[in-house]
This record gives structure tokens, sequence and C-alpha cells, in this order.
């Protein structure tokens, strides 16, 4: 019978949210990239070919803590009422 090959689907979006998490509870000192590829039970060293190492894993959490942080702020529109800015969310 020919081995199964494993595929998440969308292991650096995983990673991501798993390493989120570990460094909320854990802080920096905690997280690590084999750590955070172990909720998905996959092979340990799938995280390498999304993030060269772990300053990399933190830059893509912080990337994505600020486009989480900047989809959730309201700007002001030229009539002075509190909106999203369909231009600036483009």
């Amino acid at each position: 019978m020919p081995e199964k090959k494993y595929h998440h689907g969308d292991l650096k979006n995983a990673l991501i949210k798993a390493g989120a998490e570990i460094l909320s509870k854990e802080g920096v000192s905690g997280l690590s990239l084999r750590k955070s590829g172990q909720p998905g039970r996959g092979q340990p060293r799938r995280p390498y070919a999304h993030f060269t190492d772990k300053q990399a894993l933190i830059a893509a959490i912080s990337t994505e803590g600020y486009r989480r942080l900047y989809e959730s702020l309201p700007c002001w529109s030229r009539n002075t009422r509190m909106t999203r800015c369909a231009v600036l969310s483009r």
C-alpha cells in the first residue's frame, strides 16, 4: 500500500495562530517553530518550510496582529460620522 502524504492545507496560517497562542501564554521564551507545529501533528520540520527561524514566525504573528487591528479600527468619513473606510480597507 502506498504511503499517505501529509497535507495540512493551510499550515502557514495554522502555525501563525498556534504561535500567537503560545506567545500569549508562555511568552517569547516559550515559543519555538517546533512547538508551534505540534497542534497540527504534522512532521516536526514542516514549519521550516514556511519560516526560516523563530524571528520570522514572530514577524508573521506581528503582521497578522496589526492586520486584525487595522481591520477593527473605524475611521472618520468626510461628514465626521464614524464609518469603516472602504478605500483604505481594499
